[in-house]
Order: structure tokens, then C-alpha cells, then sequence
């Protein structure tokens, strides 16, 4: 690069190594992010998933006692959908929508439906290495 990499390239390395599975690469841009952000609670997830990815959970572990002592917290959740010409947004565990109630009922029923076809959810903390 022509220029040194900041915390959004970081980042983004980090981001992709996540989403490939590459943990090598992962620790050298969570390193590097820690560096120049080391409160950004968002990285430290990304490295936790790579860790949970691989299954390599005493990792997963440290990572978030690393988050616990540097007194990182990661922000909730968020989704957004359009519908029309409105936008909701979902933020985890909300109820403030006037259908929430639907909504649940609806994701309740997907979650009985994946586990039927055998989908089992990797809960990382609850996991040996």
C-alpha cells in the first residue's frame, strides 16, 4: 500500500479473515486494530467468531475475558429491513415494534423448523477447546 493501513483497513482485513476462515491473518489485523483502537468492541468479536469458527474455543474464551478487563463492551445487534417505503430497524432482544409479537411468534418457528432439519448452534463460551 502507498499509504500505512488505519483502523477501517485493519478492520476490514480482520472482517474478510472471519468470513474465510483464516486465523493467522486474523490475529496480525486484530493486533493491529487493538493498537489503534483498542476499545472498538466490534473487532474483538471478529476475532472471537474467527476463534469459534475454527473451533479453537479457549480463545474464544480469552477474548472475551480480554474485553471484560479492558472494560470493552460490544453495541447490541442491529438490523434493518425496508419495507415499502419504511425502514425498521431490530436491535436484539427489542419489543418496541408494533408487530414484535408477530415477529417472534415468526422467528420462533424458523428456530423450531432449523432444529427439526438438524441445525445445531455453536454456543462458543459453552464449549471445551
Amino acid at each position: 500500500m502507498e499509504m500505512e493501513p488505519n483502523v477501517i483497513v485493519w478492520g476490514a482485513l480482520l472482517s474478510s479473515c472471519s468470513v474465510h476462515g483464516d486465523v493467522e491473518i486474523g490475529e496480525w489485523a486484530a493486533q493491529n486494530v487493538f493498537q489503534l483502537d483498542p476499545m472498538d468492541g466490534g473487532s474483538y468479536i471478529l476475532l472471537s467468531n474467527l476463534y469459534a469458527g475454527a473451533r479453537k474455543f479457549d480463545r474464544v474464551k480469552m477474548v472475551r475475558e480480554m474485553m471484560a478487563q479492558r472494560g470493552v463492551q460490544k453495541q447490541p445487534g442491529c438490523s434493518m429491513i425496508e419495507v415499502g417505503d419504511v425502514v425498521h430497524e431490530f436491535i436484539v432482544a427489542d419489543i418496541s415494534h408494533p408487530r414484535s409479537e408477530e415477529i417472534y411468534s415468526v422467528l420462533d418457528e424458523l428456530c423450531r423448523k432449523m432444529k427439526m432439519a438438524g441445525y445445531v448452534p455453536i454456543l462458543a463460551l459453552d464449549q471445551e477447546s
